[in-house]
C-alpha cells in the first residue's frame, strides 16, 4: 500500500474530484512556483542596474581645454628679463664710451746757440705794414690792410675742441619693423591673463579626431603684437596634431587687439608666446 499522506488520510471517505482536496494537493505545488517567482523577481531588482548600465551605450569623453596661461606667461616673462638684463649688460661692456683725446705736439728742443732772441716790434715799427710770418722790406705806404684780408697766425696754437659721443640709451631711436623678443613693457591682453583664459576656453572647441583618437597635450603658439595691438604672423612652435594646431590658430587670430608692449615709453612690435593644453576628461 502507498504511503498516505495527511491530506489522503482526511478525506478518504469522501468525495476527492473537487473542492478543498484539490487545493490541498496542489499547495505545495503553488508554494513552489511562488518561490521560485519571488527569487526571481528580487533577483532581476537586485541586477537590474548592472544590466541597464550594460546595455547602456558608452558615453563620450567629456573635452575640457585647460590652459596654465598665467603660471607660463609669467616664467617665460622672467626667463626674457633675465636674458634682457645680460644683453645690456653685454652691449654697455661693448659700448663703453671712449675718453676724449686732445692731439699733443712735444716741443722741439734746440741748443741755446741756434735759438735766436728777437724782440718783438714795437707799436711804431708796425705802422703802416702787414703781419706776416717773416720781416721783410717794402714800399711805405705800398698796401692798406684790408678789413677781409687774412692774417696768418703761424706762431699760435691752434686748439681744437675735443669732440666728446654722448650716447643715451634710452633715446635711442626704435626701428619701425623691429619685432622684440622682450620689452620693458610686454603686451598685455585686455582684462589680464584671466580674461585671456576666459577667452580661449570659450571659444576652443576640441576637434573630433583628437577626440576619437585621444589626443592631448599642449599646443604652444607664437605670434607678433604689432605696435598697435593687432594679432601677426601666428605659427605653431609646438604641436600635438590631431586638428588641435589648426584649432589654437583659429581662435588665436580670433582675439581681440592686445594692449602694445613698450621700449623707451614707445609702443613696439613684440613676439608674444601662448601654451594652450587640450585635454579629455
Amino acid at each position: 500500500m502507498a504511503k498516505m499522506d495527511l491530506t489522503d488520510i482526511v478525506f478518504a471517505l469522501k468525495n476527492k474530484d473537487y473542492g478543498a482536496y484539490v487545493l490541498r494537493k496542489l499547495y505545495g505545488t503553488f508554494l513552489s512556483i511562488s518561490l521560485i517567482a519571488t527569487i526571481i523577481f528580487f533577483s532581476t531588482a537586485v541586477s537590474m542596474p548592472q544590466i541597464l548600465k550594460a546595455l547602456k551605450p558608452e558615453e563620450k569623453k567629456e573635452e575640457v581645454v585647460t590652459m596654465d596661461v598665467q603660471a607660463q606667461l609669467q616664467a617665460l616673462k622672467e626667463k626674457k628679463e633675465q636674458e634682457a638684463q645680460k644683453t645690456i649688460f653685454k652691449e654697455q661692456e661693448k659700448k663703453d664710451p671712449e675718453r676724449a683725446s686732445v692731439k699733443f705736439t712735444p716741443p722741439v728742443i734746440k741748443p741755446d746757440e741756434l735759438v735766436k732772441e728777437e724782440a718783438p716790434p714795437s707799436v711804431e715799427d708796425l705802422k703802416d705794414k702787414n703781419i706776416g710770418k717773416v720781416t721783410r722790406e717794402g714800399v711805405d705806404g705800398g698796401g692798406d690792410i684790408r678789413s677781409d684780408a687774412n692774417v696768418d697766425f703761424s706762431n699760435e696754437l691752434e686748439e681744437k675742441k675735443p669732440e666728446v659721443v654722448k650716447e643715451d640709451v634710452n633715446k635711442q631711436k626704435v626701428e619701425d619693423n623691429k619685432v622684440f623678443t622682450f620689452a620693458e613693457e610686454m603686451p598685455s591682453f585686455p582684462g589680464g591673463d584671466g580674461a585671456l583664459y576666459a577667452f580661449l576656453s570659450s571659444n576652443i572647441q576640441y576637434p573630433e579626431i583628437a577626440k576619437r583618437a585621444g589626443v592631448e597635450g599642449q599646443v604652444i603658439v607664437s605670434f607678433t603684437v604689432s605696435k598697435t595691438g593687432q594679432i601677426s604672423s601666428p605659427r605653431i612652435a609646438r604641436g600635438i596634431g590631431g586638428g588641435c594646431d589648426e584649432e589654437a590658430l583659429r581662435v588665436v587670430m580670433m582675439m581681440p587687439r592686445w594692449n602694445p608692449g613698450k621700449q623707451n615709453g614707445q609702443p613696439v612690435n613684440v613676439q608674444v608666446t601662448v601654451p594652450i593644453r587640450f585635454q579629455l576628461q
